[in-house]
């Protein structure tokens, strides 16, 4: 995937891709489009805040050697995201998901 700059999300029955990143109920895979308008459908791994900002943390279904990628949701239009190019903000955020996920597993 050449391009990695996500702009837009696809609505899908009026649910917001915030409420559809933070449903736990919520396991569907999420479909974002490029700059060109093609297709890229993502797995949902997890999204937090950090700092009052949101952040998805998404693999491209069916890549195997893509790891996954950090995006910021845009406050101003929630269905609009980018991808976080700054490599200390992505792992800040990926180390958030890991504690996070290892107080999950101690419940």
């Amino acid at each position: 995937m050449a391009e990695k700059k996500i702009e837009k999300a696809k609505a899908e029955d009026d649910v917001s891709l915030l409420e559809r990143l933070f449903d736990d109920e919520n396991d569907d895979n999420l479909v974002l489009f490029d700059g060109d308008g093609n297709e890229i459908e993502l797995e949902q791994i997890a999204a937090v805040t950090h700092e009052g900002q949101v952040y998805a943390v998404l693999h491209v279904v069916g890549d195997p050697d893509e790891e996954v990628l950090v995006f910021h949701i845009n406050p101003d239009d929630e269905e609009s995201v980018a991808m976080v190019d700054d490599e200390k903000l992505g792992n800040k955020i990926l180390e958030i998901v890991l504690a996070e996920s290892k107080k999950s597993a101690k419940k």
